[in-house]
């Protein structure tokens, strides 16, 4: 992989409002599951509903160098 200026997420809510784990709604810690081959994540049941997201939903994930961000990208957010 190259080189490439990003945004540093977990340190830039750090600089912005302190500890990161007192701005979550939830912490909760997941492994990477290997399925068929290919790595995933499995996100909280909680998350899920709190974004109401579904099978189907269309999220967005973003890759930085301190994290991976999924967000919601509909009009509605």
């Amino acid at each position: 992989m190259g080189q490439r200026q990003s945004v540093c997420i977990q340190q830039l809510i750090r600089e912005m409002v302190g500890d990161i784990e007192s701005q979550a709604l939830r912490s909760e810690t997941r492994n990477v599951v290997d399925y068929g081959g290919a790595l995933y994540i499995n996100p909280t049941a909680w998350g899920l509903d709190w974004h109401e997201l579904e099978a189907g939903s269309e999220v967005v994930v973003r890759t930085f160098p301190d994290a991976i961000l999924i967000t919601r990208e509909d009009e509605d957010v």
